[in-house]
């Protein structure tokens, strides 16, 4: 009787078994988790746009396999552990939400992916990092810059500033402003504010020396929404 049993328990597991890891594990890769952000970037820029405090960021369970049908299943999302009830439902495949999170925080996300009987058939998790807003800056060829850049003495030198992960849709609703050293030089006042002209005087020097040149930029509704970008001028002969 005993050695009946064990036969058929090595049936079960031979054929069964297997039959439900396949399945969990194809289940595990049905959806997958992609999210985008609000936050501003200039339209040369090739990076993703980051979240910054006050963003709107979108999570989206994209079906992994065009058999699929989204519509027919139920989705339960959850915020940093906490249900999300006007997102949950039939066919909601995705969520929307505006972080109001510091810089160097983060959001989790969880979505349980349930079929038309509501049995739970997967589960997906994702982290998203709050970022500072930060500042392009490039030459008259939309190149970007390094912090640190080699002139002549006698050239002259163009910057251009762009906002990057700000909370606007466009550059018209920041200020601009440029500094070297503590003296301001450019404002929001002038015709083109976000371009500083740099003229490096000629003639003969010593030693090679620097110059710190400082871009600002703030959004104009909301002046704790700013950020700062040094550039360091070597000038050689």
């Amino acid at each position: 009787m005993a050695k009946k049993i064990f036969f058929i328990l090595i049936i079960i597991a031979t054929f069964w078994l297997p039959g439900l890891f396949t399945k969990v594990q194809s289940a595990d890769r049905n959806f997958a988790l992609v999210w985008s952000a609000s936050s501003f970037t200039p339209p040369e820029y090739q990076g993703k746009a980051l979240p910054t405090q006050g963003s709107q960021i979108k999570v989206v369970a994209a079906p992994s396999n065009s058999r699929i049908n989204p519509d027919q299943m139920t989705f339960r999302w959850l915020l940093d552990d906490e249900t999300q009830g006007a997102a949950n439902g039939q066919g909601k495949n995705y969520f929307v939400f505006t972080t109001q999170k510091p810089a160097g925080a983060w959001h989790q996300i969880e979505v349980q992916i349930l079929d038309i009987s509501d049995n739970l058939v997967e589960r997906q998790f994702l982290s998203i990092k709050i970022r500072d807003p930060e500042i392009l800056i490039s030459d008259e060829q939309k190149n970007y810059l390094p912090r640190t850049i080699s002139v002549k003495t006698g050239q002259e030198l163009k910057l251009l500033s762009a906002p990057l992960f700000f909370n606007v849709k466009t550059p018209q609703e920041v200020n601009f402003s440029w500094q070297e050293n503590d003296r301001i030089f450019s404002s929001a006042f002038q015709p083109e504010p976000q371009q500083a002209s740099i003229q490096i005087a000629g003639g003969k020097i010593l030693k090679a020396f620097t110059k710190t040149i400082s871009a600002n930029i703030s959004k104009k509704t909301d002046d704790f929404e700013r950020a700062a970008r040094e550039i360091v001028l070597e000038i050689n002969q």
